[in-house]
């Protein structure tokens, strides 16, 4: 409980969890893992087709500016169901069992040391809270950097809140007034 991401027991389900749905799904198709601690604000799927087009995993960034070295948030996540990723999921489980470290920065290093995946980021739409910077077109937010379940909803309602006092009007269509005959 007092690890980040709930420890090595939520890490190591995660990761079995993703590697059975690589496994069943063994066809090239797309799967896609959230977390819990998810809102969606409009359809994912269309912007998941189209991230996956040429790579086989997408991540939610993470934000680069305060986390460096972390290059991905492992939130939300989609995967083709193939063997360079399944290959690379079984090492991600490997090295948690053996270091005993956290599955996100199991995930950042190999993707750092050129593990032979092909993979890319969603676009900001598919926000964090260490992103900072709530976007115009948000598809959904992920409540991370936060250590209890009341900080997860006060996020909620923070950013909603932010996301309607600053786009929220500038994305409905505009109704021009009807004359009085």
């Amino acid at each position: 409980r007092s690890q980040i991401g709930g420890g090595m027991g939520s890490w190591l389900t995660k990761v079995n969890l993703i590697i059975d749905q690589v496994q069943d799904g063994f066809t090239n198709e797309i799967v896609t893992v959230a977390d819990t601690d998810i809102i969606f604000y409009k359809p994912v799927q269309p912007l998941i087709n189209n991230c996956m087009e040429q790579v086989d995993m997408c991540f939610q960034k993470e934000n680069w500016v305060t986390h460096p070295r972390k290059l991905v948030n492992i939130g939300f996540i989609s995967m083709r169901c193939n063997l360079q990723v399944l290959q690379f999921w079984e090492r991600v489980r490997e090295v948690i069992q053996q270091k005993r470290e956290w599955d996100q920065q199991v995930v950042n290093t190999l993707l750092q040391q050129g593990w032979p995946v092909k993979w890319s980021h969603f676009p900001p739409s598919v926000f964090c809270k260490t992103q900072q910077m709530v976007p115009r077109d948000l598809v959904l937010h992920h409540a991370n950097a936060a250590k209890t379940m009341q900080q997860k909803m006060d996020q909620f309602r923070e950013v909603r809140a932010t996301w309607r006092r600053q786009w929220y009007v500038a994305t409905q269509p505009h109704k021009q007034p009807q004359a009085i005959v």
